[in-house]
């Protein structure tokens, strides 16, 4: 894999025999031999340096590090998690809401072609796995991918039903400069930024 298959969000399912820093918790250790992924985080990128999360079981179990490619046996995408939507066991509100919105979005010839969209977070992690990490509180995390603002306009039709406060909605616009929340961009078109190098008050993210 070269460097640009990796983004933000990602899964990243590794060698057993990987080993994590000396002073790593041993649940994130623990997590890579029982095959686990851990997830793409914003940082300074190389082949050699992935910059990585795992998560425990408990919420407080959150540890960051990095990585060798020559590690990753299998990425898993947002988009990727979409794929699975139709055929999971999984089974929630929550899971059924995305199901209906990727009906939706199929559905209609223009949005199918235009919308690139991937679930991430507890639901993307659940489906990445086919075990449930999600609580019935938990947020949906969905990632959009809009390489300029006209490709974000494209979810107007879509925004009275994905802003709907039926659950708790985090959509992240990615950019090829960074993410930024999809809610903040529609209150004040001036959006925090977040890039590999910090956070970034921009009111363009292209």
């Amino acid at each position: 894999m070269n460097l640009k298959a990796f983004l933000p969000h990602d899964l990243l399912f590794l060698r057993p025999q990987t080993l994590l820093p000396a002073d790593a918790p041993a649940w994130a250790q623990d997590s890579i031999k029982e095959g686990l992924p851990c997830v793409v985080r914003r940082d300074s990128f190389s082949l050699e340096k992935l910059p990585v999360a795992f998560r425990g079981t408990q919420r407080s179990q959150r540890y960051g590090s990095f990585i060798s490619s020559q590690d990753v046996l299998k990425k898993f995408s947002p988009e990727d998690a979409v794929a699975l939507l139709s055929s999971t066991d999984l089974q929630s509100s929550q899971i059924d809401y995305l199901k209906e919105l990727s009906e939706i979005i199929q559905a209609n010839e223009e949005l199918k072609n235009s919308v690139k969209w991937g679930v991430s977070g507890s639901f993307g992690f659940s489906l990445a796995v086919g075990r449930q990490y999600f609580r019935d509180t938990s947020d949906i995390d969905l990632v959009v991918r809009a390489n300029n603002e006209e490709e974000l306009k494209c979810l107007a039709s879509l925004k009275s039903w994905i802003l709907t406060p039926k659950f708790q909605l985090d959509i992240q616009i990615q950019t090829s400069k960074g993410g930024f929340s999809y809610k903040e961009w529609l209150k004040t078109k001036k959006v925090l930024l977040k890039t590999n190098t910090g956070p970034l008050l921009t009111d363009n993210p292209w």
